[in-house]
């Protein structure tokens, strides 16, 4: 049986555009550090990640890998362990969205806590962009839905972007 099996029965003829997709992600914290990991374990071959900060004991309890690495930056700590990504150690603000080239991928995932940066990926890179908000403090994981912005309540940080 082969690594990726189960992955292939499951998506078909559609996992070689999961294989080889060139995916960017941006952050790698609570939510985009397990967004990694799955990426990677389903055979994504070609990720891009960008991210400054790095971990210490606040989130030891929330981020992939952070117990190994406090004082690490988290772009370099996470190459040990998935050593074919690309990484980019950078402040993600609405700066750095509007200069930077998001043309080479296909699929842009955000999971970063900047405001305008949102606002910005949502202006350029709507048609393939996906975002991430409020997961913090929420205790029931079968309120998680996957819809329009529009659509969405009772998110502080999504009610933000909304205006």
């Amino acid at each position: 049986m082969g690594k990726y099996d189960r992955i292939e029965l499951l998506l078909g003829d559609d996992f070689s555009k999961l294989q080889n997709a060139n995916i960017i992600l941006l952050g790698v914290g609570g939510v985009g550090s397990f967004c990694l990991d799955c990426l990677y374990r389903s055979g994504v071959k070609n990720i891009t990640i960008v991210d400054f900060d790095t971990y210490d004991d606040s989130n030891q309890n929330r981020q992939m890998w952070s117990e190994m690495h406090e004082g690490e930056v988290k772009v370099e700590a996470l190459k040990k362990h998935y050593p074919e990504l690309t990484i980019i150690e950078k402040r993600i603000d609405e700066e750095w969205v509007w200069d930077f080239d998001f043309e080479p991928f296909d699929l842009v995932l955000d999971a970063i806590d900047d405001r305008n940066a949102k606002l910005a990926l949502a202006q350029k890179c709507y048609k393939k962009l996906i975002s991430s908000f409020g997961g913090a403090k929420r205790m029931d994981p079968t309120k998680i839905k996957v819809d329009d912005i529009w659509k969405s309540y009772g998110d502080k940080f999504g009610s933000k972007i909304q205006v």
